[in-house]
């Protein structure tokens, strides 16, 4: 190893060249002329003794040049720091600790359960509160050492843009995981509800490799009952489901126990907000009365739904009943002989519900207004029958496979008479977290969807998984077509509880979204934390004056400054930072209207196996990522305290030689 690679030596740097060489050729005289009257005055001595008081005065004048001098060393390296984030046991860390790497320290590591005793950090490491001050704190970085649970993607994402912005270049992760905790991961359950709908949570139990026996996972409400308990071992997934029956705020636990000690091993918080929603408004355009529309007024009518139903009675007379309207809070009935699709009070609804052979009764005219009142927000419902089947080649409604005729099909989807069966057959129906106990009718026919995805959504199926209902985005409204007219066989049996969960994720699927501003809800795999950002988004109307705040625990109204998202029009977005666990209240507003969202911000000692598991697999895919590294040349200044004592030390020589051994 060649420890004078990269040393650069200046010889008086500060000064004119002219200066340096005037310098240099004193020194050199000075040198010559001590040299002659060294070997002068030892003239009588041993040859060795002058050859070495000699080469004393050749280092002493050495050290001159070296004193006088600025000494540097470049070097060509990977510039490095290390970052210790929860879940470090950084007493290991500080016994193979070798101080030639920056350190930086997260707050929340230091109070990890893995320190015994209060720890004595060295001076060179530094404690910081959020990943990207260690960015601000380095004039250069290219690798950074993550060790521990990591960082989750937000902190990621923000540590690499101020990276980008400082550096000109992301920074490259290399990661030294924490040891799996055990606990409750890939949990996932809705933020908020409605009154009435189901409640779903699910997720997997992770255990340590220490403890792999059979673990206890009970639901406990806000009362502190037990609702619902299961028997579980590592890696099996687990689901919980309950219906909201109140209004508010609510917290429910989910405790795991050890079957046999029944000793706690965590206990996770679950909260979620209930509202009351304003029901949307149904319009219902049949071509004969029905018993199924007989008991869906009937249960509509329970939730103060705004009703307008038109009957056609004959082939030209139609009634039409007004239930829970402003104009009369009670129901109301007109005959008449006049087609009224084209009434505004009907193809105005938020929901239109329509046989086949009322839509088929259509002009175009009037199917064509309908489509641009769906495109322009509303739902539609097409109960599917025989007499569309068989239009349905002429209709241009449904895309069928292979067909050149529909290319300009409305819907994306095929729906087709199965001739291998008769009108009506019967199975059981199931939806996304509901399942019925009997089999009802329905037509026999097929549902051919390319994909099921964000353009596509199968709302129910029957016990072959076949789809029974679908639906597809059109616009900002949605489209679903059903093979069931026969859903009031579940209220006429017993199933009053499945009728009407069946109705209400129905209606909510295709309704539209509630009226400008609104806040989007959270993902159902997303929750806050203290001291983290966390993105909250409102889609509102940019053209008009939106004002946004959120209210603290301490009820203290804090602003928050919404900017618009540069490709989502309409969607404006802000970083709310939850400082307590606690309830927070976020509320948007415009000249037209507020809307409110409560959100629940929990302890970082929540959600702890959760936590690492998000924080490991964001880690370690920003690790996977190849980043070039370039070693960076780097100077550094040495230190001249060898050659001062260096320099003393012959001297010193130098004089005792002179004073007595002369």
């Amino acid at each position: 190893m060649n420890i004078f690679a990269g040393v650069e030596i200046t010889f008086l740097p500060d000064l004119a060249v002219w200066l340096r060489w005037a310098f240099a050729v004193l020194l050199l005289v000075c040198f010559i002329w001590t040299t002659q009257h060294v070997f002068k005055r030892l003239a009588d001595k041993r040859a060795a003794r002058r050859v070495s008081i000699g080469l004393l005065n050749l280092l002493v004048f050495g050290c001159i040049v070296l004193l006088v001098s600025e000494i540097d060393r470049t070097r060509s390296k990977i510039v490095a720091a290390t970052l210790l984030t929860s879940g470090t046991n950084i007493e290991h860390v500080l016994a193979n600790h070798s101080g030639d790497t920056k350190t930086f320290v997260l707050s929340a590591a230091l109070s990890s359960k893995h320190h015994t005793q209060k720890l004595r950090l060295p001076d060179n490491w530094h404690v910081i509160n959020q990943p990207e001050q260690l960015v601000i704190a380095l004039d250069d970085l290219q690798k950074l050492t993550i060790m521990g649970d990591g960082l989750n993607g937000s902190q990621l994402r923000d540590l690499q843009a101020l990276a980008r912005s400082k550096f000109q270049q992301p920074v490259a992760i290399a990661f030294i995981p924490s040891e799996i905790r055990a606990g409750l991961i890939d949990m996932k359950w809705h933020n908020q509800l409605a009154i009435g709908q189901r409640q779903q949570v699910s997720g997997k139990l992770q255990l340590s490799d220490a403890n792999q026996g059979l673990v206890n996972l009970s639901l406990v409400d806000p009362a502190g009952a037990v609702l619902s308990s299961q028997t579980l071992t590592a890696n099996a997934p687990f689901k919980f489901s309950f219906i909201a029956k109140a209004s508010g705020r609510w917290i429910y636990n989910l405790v795991l126990t050890d079957a046999q000690s029944n000793q706690l091993i965590s206990r996770e918080p679950l909260a979620f907000q209930v509202s009351q929603p304003t029901p949307p408004s149904v319009a219902i355009y049949q071509s004969a009365p029905s018993f199924e529309t007989r008991h869906f007024k009937n249960w509509a009518t329970a939730f103060d739904t705004a009703m307008t139903i038109v009957t056609q009675i004959s082939q030209s007379k139609f009634i039409t009943q007004y239930v829970n309207t402003s104009s009369d809070p009670e129901t109301s009935d007109s005959l008449h002989q006049n087609n009224p699709s084209s009434q505004a009070d009907w193809v105005q609804s938020d929901v239109i519900i329509m046989d086949g052979r009322a839509w088929l009764s259509l002009s175009s005219a009037q199917q064509q207004k309908l489509q641009q009142h769906v495109e322009q927000g509303a739902g539609l419902l097409l109960m599917a029958d025989r007499q569309l089947m068989n239009a349905a080649a002429e209709t241009g409604l449904f895309r069928s496979s292979g067909s050149e005729d529909s290319v300009g099909a409305w819907l994306d989807f095929d729906v087709r008479a199965d001739e291998g069966r008769a009108v009506q057959t019967s199975s059981k129906m199931a939806g996304q977290g509901i399942q019925s106990e009997k089999a009802i009718p329905y037509l026999a026919a097929q549902i051919k969807v390319p994909k099921a995805g964000d353009k596509f959504d199968i709302l129910v199926w029957n016990q072959e998984n076949a789809p029974m209902i679908v639906s597809q985005k059109k616009g900002l409204g949605q489209v679903a077509v059903s093979l069931i007219s026969h859903s009031y066989e579940w209220q006429l049996s017993g199933e009053e509880t499945f009728y009407s969960q069946f109705w209400q994720r129905l209606i909510y699927n295709i309704a539209p979204a509630q009226s400008l501003p609104y806040w989007l809800s959270p993902q159902d795999n997303e929750i806050s934390l203290t001291n983290h950002a966390q993105k909250v988004c409102a889609i509102a109307n940019v053209d008009t004056d939106i004002h946004s705040h959120y209210i603290n625990p301490a009820q203290q109204k804090i602003p928050l400054k919404l900017s618009a998202e540069l490709f989502d029009k309409g969607k404006m977005c802000s970083r709310f930072w939850p400082l307590q666990n606690a309830w927070y209240e976020l509320r948007v507003s415009d000249d037209k209207g507020t809307d409110k969202l409560s959100l629940y911000s929990y302890s970082q000692r929540h959600w702890q196996a959760w936590q690492q598991q998000r924080k490991h697999q964001a880690t370690l895919a920003q690790a996977k990522q190849q980043i070039t590294l370039i070693p960076k040349s780097q100077t550094q200044a040495l230190s001249k305290l060898p050659i001062w004592l260096l320099f003393l030390a012959l001297m010193s020589v130098l004089w005792i030689e002179r004073k007595f051994y002369s």
